[in-house]
C-alpha cells in the first residue's frame, strides 16, 4: 500500500524500479510493498525517509533509509524468507530485543511478527523471496538447505567476504539511472541474488549470543506494553506499571533499556505522541487537538503541544491541518 502522501521519485525499466520518498514515520511504513508495518518515531526531529524497491519476477530486493530511530512492527507474506542487511555497523539496532554484532544479518521466516529497533541514519537492504524459489535453485545447483533452522534465530553471523559480496550484488542491483550505470536484465539479477543467497544460507552461523536474563527481560517489557496499550488514555505512573508487571523499578527499568534501548518513561511518551499524529493526520474536521490529545491520555495540553513539537519539529495543529 502507498501513502497518498508519498512521491515517486523514480519509476524505471517498466515500473521494475520505484523510489518512493516520505516525510512521515507512519507514511513511510506503508510504502514497502506488500508488508504489514507499523512505525512509531522514538527520537527527535524530522524525519525523512526513502525506500527503493525492484521485483525480480517474484523476488523483492530493496534498500531503505530513515534518518530518525525508530521502533518497527514488521510482518511479510507467508511462505517466505526475509533478511535484512545493514549498510553499516549495525550498532544499536536491535531484532526482538536482541543486539546485532559487526558481521550479523537478520532473518525471519514470512507470517511471523518481528520487531526492529534502529537509530537515526539507518541504512538497510532488504530480500523477500519465496521459499520455494530458493529451494529449486538450490536442488538445481545440488545443494541442500534446510530452512526450518531459521525460524528459531534472528540473527546470522556471516563470513566478512560474504557478507562484502552479497553486499556488493544488492548495490548494483539497487541503483537509479542517475548512477549512469545499466541494471544487469532481470533474469540474471534474479539468479544473481538466489545464488547469493544460497551462498549465505551454507556459509552463516546462528547468532546465540543472548543472556541469560533476556527472556525474562522480554516478558517484562511485553506486560508492559500490554498494559499501556489497555490504558492508553489516561496518565500512568511508574509506579502503577510495576505494580501491574509485579516488578522493581529497577527491574522495569534494566529490561526496557535492554529490550528497546529506550525507558519505560520514555516509551510511554513516544507511543502516545506517535498515537496522536497518526489521529491527527487522519482526523475528520469536527475534531480538535485537544478532543485526540485527550484520547491519548494528554490533559495537559500547553505541556502536550510543546512536547509534540520536540519530538515532530512541527505544532500539532500543522499535523491536524496537513
Amino acid at each position: 500500500m502507498q501513502s497518498p502522501n508519498a512521491r515517486p521519485n523514480a519509476q524505471i525499466q517498466n515500473n521494475e524500479l520505484t523510489l518512493v520518498r516520505s516525510f512521515d514515520a507512519h507514511e513511510h511504513a506503508h510504502n514497502l510493498r506488500d508488508w504489514q508495518q507499523h512505525y512509531d518515531q522514538i527520537s527527535a526531529g524530522n524525519f525523512t525517509g526513502h525506500i527503493l524497491d525492484r521485483n525480480l519476477d517474484g523476488i523483492q530486493t530493496f534498500t531503505e533509509y530513515t534518518s530518525q530511530a525508530l521502533t518497527q512492527s514488521c510482518l511479510v507474506w507467508p511462505d517466505s524468507i526475509w533478511l535484512g542487511i545493514p549498510h553499516q555497523q549495525p550498532e544499536h539496532s536491535r531484532i526482538n530485543g536482541l543486539s546485532l554484532e559487526t558481521n550479523d544479518i537478520m532473518c525471519r521466516p514470512g507470517n511471523t511478527e518481528f520487531e526492529l529497533v534502529t537509530p537515526g541514519d539507518f541504512h538497510i537492504y532488504g530480500i523477500v523471496i519465496p521459499q520455494t524459489i530458493l529451494l529449486d535453485m538450490a536442488q538445481q545447483q545440488n545443494i541442500h538447505l534446510d530452512l526450518s533452522n531459521l525460524k528459531h534465530h534472528e540473527r546470522l553471523s556471516l563470513p566478512t567476504h560474504t557478507l562484502s559480496a552479497i553486499k556488493f550484488v544488492l548495490s548494483r542491483l539497487l541503483q537509479t539511472e542517475e548512477n549512469h550505470a545499466p541494471l544487469p536484465p532481470q533474469h540474471l539479477a534474479k539468479d544473481l541474488i538466489t545464488m547469493g543467497l544460497i551462498d549465505i544460507l551454507k556459509n552463516e552461523t546462528p547468532n546465540e549470543d543472548v543472556a541469560t536474563s533476556y527472556r525474562h527481560r522480554h516478558r517484562i517489557v511485553q506486560s508492559a506494553r500490554d498494559f499501556l496499550e489497555q490504558h492508553h488514555d489516561r496518565p500512568i505512573t511508574l509506579s502503577e506499571l510495576c505494580q501491574a508487571c509485579h516488578t522493581s523499578q529497577r527491574t522495569l527499568q534494566n529490561s526496557f533499556e535492554s529490550i528497546l534501548g529506550l525507558s519505560p518513561i520514555q516509551y510511554l511518551r513516544f507511543t502516545r505522541l506517535n498515537g496522536v499524529r497518526r489521529e491527527l493526520k487522519k482526523a475528520s474536521q469536527q475534531e480538535t487537538v485537544g478532543d485526540i490529545a485527550a484520547r491519548w491520555g494528554f490533559w495537559h495540553l500547553g505541556q502536550f503541544a510543546k512536547d509534540y513539537k520536540n519530538v515532530f519539529s512541527e505544532l500539532p495543529s500543522e499535523s491536524l491541518e496537513k
